[in-house]
């Protein structure tokens, strides 16, 4: 039979898959739609099982890892054998501290931009991210693809220089405890004056 794989790296209680499935309630605070079990399915296949679900275990109620145990349950079906499940045991006075907790761990405090997410993934060419689900951007919006470790580097246009110069030969400005001078570099009176009898320039 084939076995489901954990890959988590520091020892955690775990929890019989069947006791999971029978004596515990599941959040159903995320719609999960076929696809979306369907990558994650797909994930826990690839690199194992590797992130523990969060229960609140006075209540039996599962906090965090609804979608992974919908996977798991469909890998089972197909023939799997899902070992123990690595759990992390929250705090709660009752159900309803729990359910806040469930809210606060599956808020989103920020975006994955283009940007981001295309640095993100600079080091991850040889990488297989097909199962990878991003709400804001699909695979196809970053500027990466396998084999692509550098960003395309494009030159912004040096600007034409002002018919007025502000500055002039011999002004000095300060910038921290640095001076930056408008002058020659190999000319000791310039050299002299941006030094001032010091060390710092």
């Amino acid at each position: 039979m084939k076995k489901i794989v954990i890959d988590i790296p520091i020892k955690l209680p775990s929890i019989p898959f069947k006791d999971l499935k029978e004596k515990y309630e599941v959040n159903g605070l995320k719609e999960k739609k076929n696809r979306d079990v369907g990558g994650l399915k797909e994930s826990i296949l690839m690199v194992g099982f590797c992130f523990p679900i969060y229960l609140w275990l006075e209540g039996k109620y599962v906090t965090d890892g609804a979608g992974r145990i919908m996977a798991l349950d469909m890998l089972e079906y197909e023939g799997y054998e899902v070992p123990d499940i690595p759990y992390i045991p929250i705090s709660a006075k009752n159900k309803k501290e729990a359910k806040r907790k469930t809210l606060l761990v599956s808020s989103r405090y920020g975006e994955i931009s283009k940007e981001s997410g295309t640095e993100f993934l600079l080091e991850m060419e040889e990488i297989d991210l097909s199962p990878v689900s991003l709400p804001e951007l699909t695979m196809e919006d970053l500027d990466w693809k396998p084999g692509k470790a550098e960003y395309e580097v494009q030159e912004d246009e040096a600007p034409e220089p002002p018919v007025a110069p502000t500055s002039k030969r011999g002004d000095m400005y300060q910038l921290g405890r640095h001076r930056l001078m408008c002058g020659d570099a190999l000319g000791l009176t310039d050299v002299g004056k941006l030094m001032g009898g010091g060390s710092e320039g």
